[in-house]
């Protein structure tokens, strides 16, 4: 864990950054670092705050008021993970998770389909599609890709409002099983 200086002004309790420090003395020139016995001679303690945490979804950090801890002798500030209470931010939230699951679930089927037309050929399924429109050799396999295509986005959009609904999220592997197989 990586710590960011920050100084405690013991006459007022003041919190400031490195930036703010310097600014309150502006006469003197200070090294890059400033040890604990520097910013011991001018009246403040260091005070290490502490990177923020990981969070699961749906959770904040909020950095603590400076601790003294009497174990090492130095000012640390923490943070306090809470869950997210504000009704518009949770909203948005949930509406970001719904979207980062509809992307991976058309995704893994995007990927899943083009393949398939490359095994036979063509660039993309689109393109394979594309060619059930039109009289001649490659119709019949273009309307059963096509087919096969939407008979895929059909359910995959049923199972994403599933999982959206509060089903277990299916894995990219569970989700192909879950798909039709072509027939050609």
């Amino acid at each position: 864990m990586s710590f960011r200086t920050q100084f405690r002004i013991r006459e007022s309790g003041l919190i400031v950054g490195d930036a703010g420090f310097r600014t309150l003395h502006p006469n003197v020139s200070f090294p890059e670092a400033i040890s604990q016995e520097i910013a011991d001679s001018f009246g403040a303690d260091l005070v290490e705050l502490k990177d923020p945490p990981p969070l699961a979804r749906r959770e904040q950090a909020v950095v603590n008021e400076p601790a003294y801890n009497e174990e090492t002798g130095r000012w640390t500030q923490d943070w306090t993970v809470s869950p997210i209470t504000d009704p518009e931010i949770l909203a948005e939230s949930y509406r970001m998770e719904a979207e980062e699951l509809k992307q991976r679930y058309l995704g893994h089927v995007q990927v899943h389909l083009d393949t398939k037309a490359r095994e036979h050929g063509y660039d993309d399924i689109k393109s394979a599609a594309l060619r059930a429109a039109y009289p001649g050799p490659y119709q019949q396999e273009g309307i059963t890709l096509a087919t096969w295509m939407d008979e895929c986005w059909f359910l995959t959009f049923e199972l994403l409002a599933e999982a959206q609904g509060g089903a277990a999220e299916l894995t990219q592997e569970q989700l192909i099983a879950q798909l039709p197989v072509c027939s050609i």
